[in-house]
């Protein structure tokens, strides 16, 4: 594991930390206080669990009707900017890092200009709901075109804000090696943020 990955796992666990440090909870700690005892973690209700499913499988659907019609713009749309897009290279590294979004569309518009309509998707997918407003995704999918069919697995963590779901990060393998089209970001730095 590259120095770069490890500190985005521990960024994950200290991101609920400096909520908490920045008033994430109405009950200030005093000082010398464990600053974890005013901590509330949410977990949705069934009703909830329920309704946030199906709102993120319409986020889902969405994604896909734009992929199959290339529309840019429908797809972005559903996007919390800066999104996080991860991926690897064929000498196992994991590369990425968040985007803007004119940096998306720029490394994106390739292949939204190859529609894929006249292709084939199947999805194995799995939600879980973390909360009324945080949500992952993984999905083993097969796409077929013609006579050739390629499948891999994909991740998604998704964020409601103002009553909206939306992507907050894609990960997804075999990107990695592959040269951005011109005015993105040149290069990616292993395990980390672009260039």
């Amino acid at each position: 594991m590259t120095a770069s990955v490890r500190a985005v796992a521990l960024l994950a666990l200290a991101v609920p930390i400096a909520a908490l440090a920045q008033g994430g909870s109405t009950d200030a700690a005093p000082a010398g206080a464990n600053p974890m005892a005013s901590w509330d973690p949410r977990r949705p209700t069934a009703t909830q669990e329920k309704a946030s499913r199906h709102e993120v499988e319409a986020v889902l659907k969405k994604m896909e009707q734009a992929n199959k019609k290339g529309d840019l713009d429908a797809a972005t749309s559903i996007i919390d900017f800066p999104v996080l897009m991860l991926t690897d290279n064929k000498a196992g590294n994991a590369v990425g890092g968040p985007w803007s979004e004119e940096e998306w569309r720029k490394r994106m518009a390739p292949m939204f200009a190859h529609p894929m309509a006249s292709m084939t998707m199947k999805h194995a997918t799995k939600i879980a709901v973390l909360t009324p407003a945080l949500a992952s995704v993984t999905d083993d999918w097969t796409v077929t075109a013609g006579k050739t069919t390629k499948g891999g697995r994909s991740a998604m963590l998704l964020v409601k804000k103002d009553g909206a779901w939306k992507v907050k990060s894609m990960v997804e393998g075999g990107w990695g090696d592959m040269k951005p089209p011109e005015g993105a970001a040149a290069q990616q730095e292993e395990g980390g943020a672009t260039k």
